[in-house]
């Protein structure tokens, strides 16, 4: 991005010096082709300059796009992992029912407290890095 510029001014002025011996020497001594050449060169330089810094500004692109979608991806599998122990909870729930009476719910199932487990699966995340 920043040295393209850079080089390309250097180019121009290589490029403006040769025109500049050629106006010095005389008519007969000017080969046409030294003149383009220097402008092949120089057009050479800024498409090359162009498709490096095109290659490089799509990888980056790609680098965010694949990392996005990994963080994207781990952030729903943690969301969707705390509502399935949240849903889990059996200890003073309630029933949720037409009438909103409010009846506690009664499980056979063994104890099973949300709040700890969420914060024992925080701290296996957190062992776990």
């Amino acid at each position: 991005g920043v040295e393209m510029p850079r080089i390309v001014k250097k180019a121009v002025d290589l490029f403006g010096k040769k025109i500049e011996e050629l106006k010095t020497t005389s008519i007969t001594d000017i080969d046409k082709s030294d003149i383009l050449e220097g402008a092949f060169y120089l057009a050479l330089i800024y498409v090359g300059l162009s498709l490096c810094r095109g290659v490089f500004v799509f990888l980056n692109r790609q680098t965010i796009i694949i990392m996005s979608r990994l963080i994207e991806y781990d952030l729903k599998n943690e969301i969707l992992d705390i509502f399935n122990i949240c849903w889990s909870y059996n200890i003073k729930a309630r029933m949720v029912n037409v009438n909103f009476d409010g009846k506690s719910r009664v499980s056979n199932k063994n104890e099973y407290r949300s709040q700890k487990n969420i914060y024992n699966y925080y701290l296996n995340k957190i062992e776990g890095i």
